[in-house]
């Protein structure tokens, strides 16, 4: 399980085809408690499984994973490539501090960037899925976009909805890069139960 409340960025070193599976190569800062073979942790929202973990000085952690599941690996390399920023969190473990919504590091819908309007230090983003979120996404109901929580603000259509993504998730993301275009990859919180989204201070957008 995940919350979308991201421990760290990290980067893709290198990825490689495999058959049918992709070997991603990871860079990090190391961990407070180090990483070990086998350890889940999401990859901006895939969650996957932890190989040859290796510090390699003071401030560099390396690593690779592997990916088998069809969405992941076509979405994966339709959009990440060497240098990618990565959004890190490790899966959360019976007795540990619950926070942001709920997932299970399993993508199965990508959604586009379609607007971005600023107001203040936030941002209203909207974006449009690939294909209907009827039953998955609602107002005010919760979400991971490339592993980070987000909150529907206000629902468009089936397909379409904005967010308000405030300044501090922004910049300790790769959210920070955020533009028109861009593709990710959203998993709905499993509760589907509603959340204080965050407020808009801008004018309305139609």
């Amino acid at each position: 399980m995940y919350t979308g409340l991201i421990g760290r960025l990290g980067s893709l070193r290198k990825i490689v085809t495999e058959g049918e599976s992709l070997r991603l190569d990871v860079e990090t800062s190391p961990f407070v408690e180090p990483l070990q073979e086998g350890d889940l942790v999401s990859l901006s929202g895939f969650g996957l499984a932890v190989e040859k973990p290796k510090q390699v000085s003071g401030t560099m952690l390396r690593w690779r994973t592997r990916v088998s599941d069809p969405f992941a690996v076509a979405h994966i390399s339709a959009t990440w490539s060497p240098g990618s920023i990565l959004n890190i969190e490790r899966a959360t473990l019976f007795g540990d501090e619950l926070g942001g919504n709920f997932v299970f590091g399993e993508p199965s819908l990508a959604v586009t960037v379609m607007a971005i309007t600023k107001a203040e230090e936030r941002l209203l983003v909207r974006f449009r899925a690939d294909s209907s979120l009827t039953g998955k996404v609602a107002k005010n109901c919760g979400m991971a976009l490339d592993g980070i929580a987000m909150t529907a603000y206000k629902m468009i259509d089936e397909r379409t909805y904005d967010s308000v993504l405030n300044g501090q998730t922004r910049r300790n993301t790769s959210f920070v890069r955020l533009a028109v275009g861009d593709r990710l990859a959203l998993e709905p919180d499993v509760l589907l139960s509603p959340r204080i989204a965050p407020k808009w201070p801008g004018k309305a957008v139609a």
